[in-house]
């Protein structure tokens, strides 16, 4: 029994026809997938001040996809942010303030994946992907959360397939996805952005959001390690809902809401079942060279979440949506960031496909700064190092988390009795 990983970038296709296909090959058959796409940016490695920074996050398991982006325009003298979630979709480009660019859902196939992009153009993009198979992983289900309107403190019991029923801590994964909307629309209002992750045990969340049409920008984050998903208002940052992790369940999962509104908010999620999963928040290393992240198994793939925080709490702040992952041999990063208190908008972003950890800040019309990156240097018994080639400037928390082998089997002993009757002798 094995747990098989990989991640890469790709280029998307720019025949700009609606419903054309690109395969992307792999190395094995994959079961589920986590996507990221950064379409302001057209080479696989670059830092650059954009036009925009719109990145959207999504999730497949083959046949179901889910998909969210948010972001804001460059050097506007309003803000402009925007944020859309589909579920028919795992990749998503917006074009300036109003359109959609662009959409791809993923389909597995032997050795690869298929991306349909069901509204296409002719502009490129670079999209990035981890993707997890192998005899390890019974189930994998991407559906739809329709949240609790009961008030706090109440539980919300979550079905799922049966596949990805009764899961044993770290023996499975359970991610999470919302923009905080009640329907599947483009929205052009406040942005707002939320990824939660659970092994069972340990949880996070990560809330990045703004204000729009403001004459100064007004960006907000927060970043916890003791909830599995917040729900968090851009325009004003009032933190509208927030979980716990009630555990994995018989018929599925439970969400042990602590704040909740009245309002029917849409959460997507991707569970996995099958191999072994810790998933856990570090500091950003402010010096170059290694900074070592303890895990409970040695890892085969690692999925990392930067923030621009250093604190868990909720506050004004310049933002950063910074995904990267790393196999053991393939490594990919995508990230972009917003420059809170500026009457002009400032957007930064960056593509690299050798880094497992990246973060970008605008100074504004001075330029852009790479602020922090590493490659990964290796996975170990009990941990993952991270090679800092460049210190961040602070120590802006991330989240991560981890995948390996499942555990081996239990040793069966037999005892037989012997062919000989009457001989008190067993063999």
């Amino acid at each position: 029994m094995a747990l098989d990983v990989e991640c890469a970038m790709f280029a998307k296709e720019t025949t700009g026809s609606a419903g054309a296909t690109q395969d992307v090959t792999t190395g094995f058959t994959p079961k589920a997938g986590l996507f990221q796409e950064n379409w302001t940016l057209v080479s696989a490695n670059g830092v650059d001040d954009l036009g925009a920074i719109y990145i959207s996050y999504g999730f497949s398991d083959g046949t179901n996809n889910r998909a969210m982006i948010s972001g804001d325009l460059d050097g506007q003298s309003n803000s402009q942010s925007r944020h859309y979630q589909n579920a028919s979709n795992c990749f998503i480009g917006l074009e300036g303030a109003t359109a959609i660019r662009h959409l791809g859902s993923v389909a597995f196939g032997t050795n690869k994946f298929t991306v349909t992009w069901n509204t296409n153009t002719t502009k490129g993009s670079y999209c990035f992907y981890m993707v997890w198979g192998g005899a390890d992983i019974t189930g994998v289900q991407v559906g739809t959360i329709t949240k609790t309107t009961s008030g706090a403190p109440t539980t919300q019991s979550v079905s799922t397939d049966a596949d990805v029923q009764s899961i044993t801590d770290q023996e499975g994964i359970l991610m999470m996805l919302s923009t905080s909307e009640t329907t599947e629309a483009s929205v052009l209002s406040d942005m707002q952005h939320t990824f939660g992750i659970t092994d069972g045990i340990n949880e996070s969340c990560y809330w990045y959001g703004g204000d729009r049409n403001t004459t100064s920008s007004e960006y907000r984050s927060s970043f916890t390690s003791s909830k599995c998903i917040q729900l968090i208002n851009g325009i004003d940052g009032t933190l509208t809902a927030e979980a716990d992790f009630g555990g994995f369940t018989s018929g599925g999962f439970d969400l042990d809401w602590t704040t909740n509104s009245a309002v029917a908010d849409l959460i997507y999620f991707m569970i996995i079942k099958g191999g072994q999963w810790e998933t856990g928040t570090d500091s950003g290393a402010t010096s170059t060279g290694d900074d070592v992240v303890t895990t409970a198994f040695e890892p085969k793939g690692v999925v990392t979440i930067m923030s621009r925080q250093t604190t868990e709490t909720l506050a004004r702040s310049h933002f950063t949506n910074g995904m990267g992952a790393a196999d053991g041999t393939n490594m990919a990063s995508m990230t972009g960031s917003g420059l809170d208190v500026v009457t002009s908008m400032r957007m930064s972003g960056a593509n690299d496909d050798d880094e497992v950890v990246k973060s970008t800040f605008d100074n504004g019309f001075s330029g852009v700064t790479l602020d922090g990156e590493g490659n990964l240097k290796s996975f170990n018994a009990t941990d993952f190092t991270i090679d800092m080639t460049n210190a961040f400037s602070a120590a802006w928390l991330f989240q991560w988390f981890v995948c390996g082998d499942g555990g081996a089997a239990p040793v069966v002993r037999k005892t037989f009795q012997s062919i000989y009757p009457n001989t008190g002798t067993m063999i």
